[in-house]
């Protein structure tokens, strides 16, 4: 028997007469001011628990012990999970808290075993344009008197460096003041630069746009916007750098009411110091930059995880990551650092090394097969690779389409050599290259030209859709679109960048992005428009929902008799009419072209993307194929063959995600290798075939 209860919007605090409801199980709290959850424990029956929007500050154990699974991301779904979507959590860390129940759990029994220590370290992302005084703050804020950085000193990509101060304490009861790291990104301010940051300005820390008063080019409609989609709530300082004297006229009431809970200061400073004559504007200025380093500290201070209790022995593991000189180390060396440091049980390991990858102390990506054996200890080290690439003049002359020759030559240093496979995994992790058909060829789609070029498409019975950005639509959806359906495109030829023709079995998809519209259309022409549809639907749901309170409508084109086949047809809002099919009140809607009634059921058909998704059998491939039957399975013959013909790097892929054991393979050909390899699959210590074949799926090479 399903009971449900609906108390969403109500301005509860207190929640304590819920404590008998014990046959409940489905329970919607969101949107109210709730704290006390203790008395849930008791709901024994419930199956989904929303409580989403709400002032809960701790997930207790208890919560993380039944069976339904803890989320805190971007997904509002109330069922089959407890939504603590937009909750201040404190305890266990929302780094930790992100990872779901086992690593709550994990978290838990480490701070039994270890006692608690404190972790005072946080990011401060220093972003503007151009020569904007970025450098010269990252310079001024450990020595406010050191001289201006040389004109041609710009920074290319990231530079990271370390600020330490006295820590106030929070609460904890410690008897000593801490000290407080501040790791400093500055950012370059050009435009190639601007791309890639969406990977790498994070939420939980301290950001300050920096502006220059001489040429008034900053665009702050764009930094304030793009801040705000990725990094939440957290505080922003804005600086205006007097750069020759001049005042800059900026409308500061504006700006603070338009982003009240970001925005805590707007400083204006001149940094010449050194090199100015009059003693008492030198020592002037100075105080402005001592005032503005008290308010950089203050804030960074006040980051809602600084404080937070950790298990005393990962902080132990900290200073050894700071010690270790290494740009990277291999999984099994981390864990023998965690090892030494008194943690060795595998579960403890992943829940930290997670935790440490969300606060950015590291780079770990544990889900792709090339890059889970890899752990970064020095971020700045891989993303200035990925940096110096995509600044390179002959990178930029080749319009997007270079290879991994490419790479290795700009990737020539001795501390990269070792690891080109890597690097472009990391870039293909981070949606800004995909790879053609394993031929070593790579394209950039935001480094393609902007001209559209000539492709046939018949117009004719076309069916079309929108999704249509608010206020603001960064740039790069449409970027990570491409690289996320790569493998849908049949000619490379027909993806420029801001556009693509991509092909699923018989049908065919055109995606078009307008950034002056604000606007990404869609149009379908083929026999299973619905299916491939609800692909292309889903990823730019994921990509768009990765943005921080990023709004956007989904349009549906009408299908009245004038709009039906019509190049241009009027569109409803996809939300509005799911709202009103829901309400169940009125059943057609009013084209605005026609004056026709529609019914909703026939605007909605094929829409309901979960449901349509569930019946495709293979999202990844080209086209639906049935999966194969225990009598169809692949004969040691077949994979004998095809594992010999496999280009030399393809087959280390191979080998290096099955992982066989230490020793088993010889130094022999590859005909012998790959005799080895199905040996022991085969054996009784074996994964078996279904394991290759599941890792030539996620190398996405193709077994007939």
């Amino acid at each position: 028997m399903h009971i449900s209860l609906n108390l969403s919007f109500n301005k509860i605090k207190s929640i304590s007469f819920l404590r008998n409801l014990n046959n409940l199980t489905s329970l919607d709290l969101s949107f109210n001011q709730i704290s006390d959850i203790s008395c849930l424990s008791r709901l024994e029956k419930l199956k989904s628990l929303n409580l989403s929007v709400n002032q809960v500050r701790e997930v207790p154990r208890w919560l993380a012990e039944g069976q339904l699974s803890v989320e805190v991301g971007r997904s509002l779904a109330s069922f089959s999970c407890i939504n603590l979507h937009l909750n201040p959590i404190e305890e266990p860390p929302l780094g930790i808290v992100h990872q779901g129940n086992t690593a709550i759990l994990n978290y838990y029994d480490q701070l039994a075993a270890q006692g608690q220590d404190y972790l005072y370290e946080a990011k401060m992302l220093i972003v503007g344009e151009g020569e904007a005084g970025k450098t010269t703050l990252a310079h001024k804020i450990s020595e406010p008197n050191c001289p201006l950085p040389h004109v041609d000193d710009r920074t290319r990509g990231i530079s990271i460096g370390t600020y330490t101060f006295p820590c106030r304490q929070k609460g904890n009861g410690q008897t000593e003041t801490p000290t407080f790291r501040l790791n400093l990104w500055d950012f370059g301010g050009q435009e190639i630069d601007r791309a890639t940051h969406r990977f790498f300005l994070s939420k939980r820390s301290l950001y300050v746009l920096v502006a220059d008063n001489r040429k008034d080019d900053t665009d702050f409609n764009y930094w304030l916007n793009i801040i705000e989609l990725f990094a939440a709530d957290s505080p922003l300082i804005i600086v205006l750098n007097e750069k020759g004297e001049v005042p800059r006229h900026l409308n500061r009431a504006d700006l603070l009411s338009r982003y009240p809970d970001s925005i805590k200061e707007i400083v204006a400073v001149n940094f010449k110091t050194a090199e100015e004559p009059d003693p008492a504007k030198a020592q002037e200025r100075l105080k402005g930059i001592h005032s503005l380093i008290r308010s950089i500290e203050h804030c960074a201070e006040n980051l809602p995880h600084i404080g937070e209790p950790v298990p005393a022995r990962w902080v132990d593991v900290r200073a050894a990551i700071e010690q270790d000189d290494r740009n990277y180390i291999y999984r099994e060396q981390f864990d023998e650092l965690c090892h030494r440091q008194g943690i060795t049980h595998q579960p403890d390991i992943d829940t930290l090394l997670g935790y440490f990858h969300d606060l950015g102390i590291l780079l770990h990506f544990a889900d792709r097969p090339l890059l889970r054996d890899r752990v970064i200890l020095k971020p700045v080290w891989a993303t200035n690779a990925v940096y110096r690439l995509f600044d390179d003049d002959g990178i930029k002359a080749k319009a997007g389409r270079f290879s991994r020759q490419d790479c290795a030559a700009l990737w020539s240093d001795p501390h990269y050599r070792p690891m080109h496979d890597v690097l472009i995994e990391l870039m293909k992790n981070f949606r800004l290259v995909y790879e053609i058909d394993h031929t070593g060829n790579l394209v950039a789609p935001q480094l393609l030209p902007p001209n559209t070029p000539a492709y046939p498409w018949d117009a004719a019975h076309n069916s079309h859709m929108q999704f249509r950005y608010d206020a603001f639509m960064p740039k790069g959806i449409f970027w990570q679109l491409a690289v996320a359906l790569y493998r849908y495109i049949p000619n490379h030829d027909w993806v420029w960048r801001n556009g693509m023709v991509i092909q699923r079995g018989n049908t065919w998809a055109e995606v078009k992005e307008d950034l002056n519209l604000r606007r990404i259309s869609l149009r379908f022409r083929g026999p299973s428009i619905a299916e491939f549809r609800a692909v292309i639907i889903d990823e730019l749901d994921r990509i768009s929902q990765s943005y921080h309170h990023l709004r956007y409508d989904k349009m549906i084109p009408c299908q009245c008799s004038e709009c039906r086949d019509s190049p241009d047809p009027h569109f409803f809002k996809y939300s509005f009419l799911k709202k009103r099919q829901e309400a169940g009140r009125k059943f057609t809607a009013d084209c605005e072209l026609s004056d026709q009634e529609i019914p909703i059921s026939i605007l909605l058909d094929g829409f309901d993307v979960r449901a349509i998704l569930d019946r495709v059998p293979d999202k990844k491939g080209p086209e639906p194929t049935p999966p194969k039957s225990f009598d169809q399975r692949p004969t040691r013959a077949a994979l004998l063959k095809f594992l010999v013909a496999l280009p030399d790097p393809q087959f280390k892929q191979v080998l290096f995600c099955i992982d066989p054991p230490a020793g088993l393979m010889s130094l022999g050909d590859q005909a012998t290798r790959a005799v080895e390899l199905l040996t022991w699959l085969e054996g009784p210590t074996g994964k078996g075939y279904p394991a290759l074949l599941e890792v030539l799926a996620d190398l996405d090479i193709a077994f007939p």
